[in-house]
């Protein structure tokens, strides 16, 4: 690894990354996907917004929320969509 390749990794472990995962009803696959995002080599914010699920998927959620201090928790009323996510993500939990 030269300089310029120690500069760019250097680079991108100073940046701070969001990351907005929205979530309806995925109760089944949330915890393993949640991991894979914590486990990636950077820092990064976790914006999670739940669109209604009705499996339980906000309360595991909520259980890793209080678990991990880079996960945030945003609820809407109901499934809006993933644009809908992105643009407005609800209230924070």
């Amino acid at each position: 690894m030269d300089d310029a390749d120690r500069t760019r990794v250097d680079t991108i472990s100073s940046i701070k990354f969001s990351v907005v995962m929205p979530v309806y009803n995925e109760r089944a696959t949330l915890r393993a996907v949640i991991d894979k995002v914590l486990a990636l080599p950077m820092e990064i914010e976790l914006l999670c917004v739940d669109g209604g699920s009705r499996d339980g998927s906000c309360e595991i959620l909520g259980e890793l929320a209080k678990q991990h201090s880079q996960i945030r928790v945003f609820l809407q009323p109901h499934n809006m969509g993933k644009g809908a996510a992105l643009r407005h993500p609800g209230s924070y939990r």
